[in-house]
């Protein structure tokens, strides 16, 4: 007697929107230029400089961020005319991504080492520090003061919680 074994396959669902998120950044200075802005970098010369990135490859690479809603202009000079970028609310949504990225990153891939780009610390610590105009926490009921001397939560009952 022949046993016939039922064959199973296991469909695994695949979220469309991590594949769409991974769009976004899919390229290498997408996600730099992100990080740059986390760190409080605005302007274009900034991020050149501190990324030793072309100018046509930066340009693109705001154009793209602000094309997908995660970044936007605002002219701080008419003549010539000159940008400031800034996270928009989908970009800020990125900070706790990031963050854990960063962490992953340190105890997987570094080691010990502390990567600091021209001498500044990392902008925000997993367990939550006032950085940049950002209050990144998650600890529950973690207490950070601002740059005005203002204590605010850095973490609601929903989870983490961005202010800036």
């Amino acid at each position: 007697m022949i046993e016939k074994k039922a064959k199973f396959a296991v469909v695994m669902y695949r979220p469309y929107a991590v594949r769409k998120t991974l769009d976004i950044f899919r390229d290498k200075w997408s996600f730099e230029v992100l990080q740059e802005l986390f760190h409080g970098v605005r302007r274009f010369d900034q991020f050149q400089e501190n990324l030793k990135i072309s100018r046509s490859v930066l340009t693109r690479r705001l154009k793209h961020l602000a094309a997908k809603s995660i970044i936007s202009r605002e002219v701080y000079q008419e003549r010539p005319r000159r940008f400031e970028y800034r996270l928009t609310a989908r970009g800020v949504d990125m900070y706790a991504i990031f963050l854990m990225l960063r962490q992953w990153g340190e105890r997987w891939l570094e080691a010990g080492k502390n990567e600091s780009v021209g001498g500044i610390r990392p902008a925000a610590t997993i367990r939550g520090e006032y950085a940049g105009g950002f209050t990144a926490g998650f600890t529950s009921g973690d207490i950070r003061a601002n740059e005005e001397g203002k204590n605010h939560p850095a973490i609601s009952a929903s989870g983490l919680q961005i202010r800036y």
